[in-house]
């Protein structure tokens, strides 16, 4: 909208408009009223007028945009006043803009995510003459502040509408705010826990520092354990290399200063780099055996947790003072590569040979003691059925019914 020029309009002038005469402006960040505080102003209107100006701008002759002044221009509607004191100012989109953010900042009940886009809108002018340094200083508030504002507008709806809700808390929204869309449905989640209070089942919102725990251990991939390389940007084309993403908390310490290591965002990128890694890495070395670190049986000719020895490089002994089999080399000792479960798409050292007498001693051990246990069950489940058909039989003898086939029972 461009300014209109009035000749007849001197800047700023104090006028006492009619409430015809005014429109809202439709660039406000506040979009939420109480309707008691409405009625609690118009009653003080009524009884001791209008104290405080509004601040408008012409828009047409005879019509003026309400910058700052909404809810007391609404206050007066339901007062039945029929003008309101006001100061009226030439002003650009841009200027009008800046004075409604940093004028809602000064009130207390307006809403967080509706500050974080009044500061989104002003970042996103057509000129390009706002950052998130300059907005800082304008308003007064540490760079941080503005940009966890603006981490707020890229909530999902369902976390935007629970948060405008007042479901959750501007700390609960802020941890949630600067997770990935994909993984907002997951944290959001997370944040409550259900219980029974009384004979109905509640949801309990979590202590934000629970869900800051939560999202670290679950969503937050630390980058020091990456098994591909960080900085081959030809391994996934699209997504680049790890030092040059933004969705890594290093990428942007306005919003992660408490972070003390760099960790990924992309859960979906993760898991795409450690695949690519995966293929690259098999096809380079045909000779690497695939396994799983979980236990039960695979597909592809994968090896379960349970058949092979995972070789750790450390010197640390057992109680007895002796190096346990699984840091212990051997000839049979060979490079495998980790593809399901925990750890994927790391090489580690494995024993898989089970006729090796350091790796699979104790596994052989295992087998004949489960060998001998089965081998004991049968033999007393013979004994058992020898002992019921001699029974049947003295029965039979005594009962004058005769023997009882060998066979039977």
């Amino acid at each position: 909208m461009e300014t209109i020029q009035n000749p007849f309009i001197q800047s700023p002038e104090y006028r006492e408009l009619p409430l015809a005469q005014l429109v809202e402006s439709p660039s406000n960040p506040r979009k939420r009223y109480q309707q008691s505080s409405l009625e609690e102003l118009a009653q003080s209107f009524r009884s001791r007028g209008v104290l405080e100006p509004l601040l408008v701008r012409p828009i047409e002759p005879e019509r003026f945009e309400i910058v700052a002044g909404s809810q007391r221009y609404r206050a007066a509607r339901l007062a039945e006043l029929e003008t309101i004191p006001a100061r009226v100012r030439e002003m650009t989109d841009a200027e009008a803009l800046e004075v409604q953010c940093i004028e809602n900042l000064q009130r207390e009940d307006i809403h967080p995510l509706e500050e974080a886009q009044g500061f989104h809108a002003l970042l996103h002018l057509p000129d390009q003459q706002y950052t998130v340094t300059r907005i800082a200083e304008r308003a007064g508030k540490p760079p941080g502040y503005v940009a966890g504002r603006l981490k707020l507008t890229e909530l999902i709806l369902e976390v935007a509408d629970a948060f405008l809700a007042d479901k959750l808390t501007i700390g609960h929204a802020l941890l949630i705010a600067k997770l990935p869309p994909a993984q907002q449905p997951e944290a959001f989640k997370a944040a409550f826990r259900s219980t029974w209070i009384g004979s109905a089942q509640t949801e309990i919102l979590l202590p934000v520092r629970e869900l800051a725990a939560w999202i670290e251990s679950n969503l937050l991939l630390d980058l020091k354990t990456a098994p591909f390389d960080r900085a081959d940007a030809s391994l996934v084309p699209e997504a680049g290399n790890c030092h040059d993403c933004t969705k890594r908390t290093g990428a942007n310490s306005l919003l992660f200063p408490e972070t003390d290591h760099d960790a990924c965002l992309d859960g979906i990128c993760w898991k795409n780099e450690i695949a690519a890694h995966l293929a690259t890495s098999v096809e380079r070395n045909p000779r690497l055996i695939q396994i799983s670190s979980n236990w039960g049986s695979h597909s592809n000719g994968v090896l379960g947790r349970g058949e092979y020895v995972e070789i750790v490089n450390k010197t640390s002994r057992n109680g007895h003072g002796k190096l346990p089999p699984e840091r212990k080399k051997c000839p049979h000792v060979t490079q495998a590569i980790v593809v399901e479960g925990g750890n994927a798409g790391h090489v580690v050292d494995v024993g898989v040979d089970p006729s090796c007498e350091i790796h699979h001693a104790e596994s052989r051990k295992t087998q004949e003691a489960q060998d001998r246990m089965r081998n004991g069950h049968r033999k007393q489940e013979e004994q058992r059925k020898q002992e019921l058909t001699t029974r049947i039989r003295v029965l039979g003898a005594i009962s004058g019914e005769g023997a009882v086939p060998a066979d039977e029972g």
